[in-house]
């Protein structure tokens, strides 16, 4: 099944924004490479002035944001383990701490969420 232009014109438009080009030239050009069109044809595509889109087109465009789907993904895995390793459990045992001491109401200092209170504002 073949999409429409205006399809075709949403996945370029997603597959940019991944790219970050300097420049809507640049990212035509990067996109074009990516998927495997000539510049004209992505080109048409992006701005929405091709007329048809073939069955080809498509699969090659799906691919290319299935492909770039999967590598922010994993981008997002990667960065997500480094903040847990910096964040490791003895973090943890120091938050545990501070909101079993009490505050100047026999309270705790911490919140909700482990958010410090300002203990002028609480009633």
């Amino acid at each position: 099944m073949s999409g429409n232009v205006e399809s075709m014109q949403r996945v370029m438009r997603e597959l940019a924004e991944a790219e970050k080009a300097s420049t809507s030239q640049r990212t035509i050009e990067r996109l074009a490479r990516l998927i495997g069109f000539t510049y004209r044809r992505a080109y048409g595509f992006f701005y929405g002035t091709a007329r048809t889109v073939t069955a080809e087109e498509w699969i090659a465009a799906q691919n290319a944001v299935m492909a770039s789907r999967r590598a922010r993904a994993a981008r997002l895995r990667a960065e997500l383990a480094a903040l847990e390793t910096i964040t490791d459990n003895s973090n943890a045992e120091n938050m545990d701490a501070w909101s079993s001491r009490p505050g100047m109401d026999g309270g705790s200092l911490l919140g909700r969420c482990g958010v410090v209170q300002d203990a002028r504002r609480c009633p």
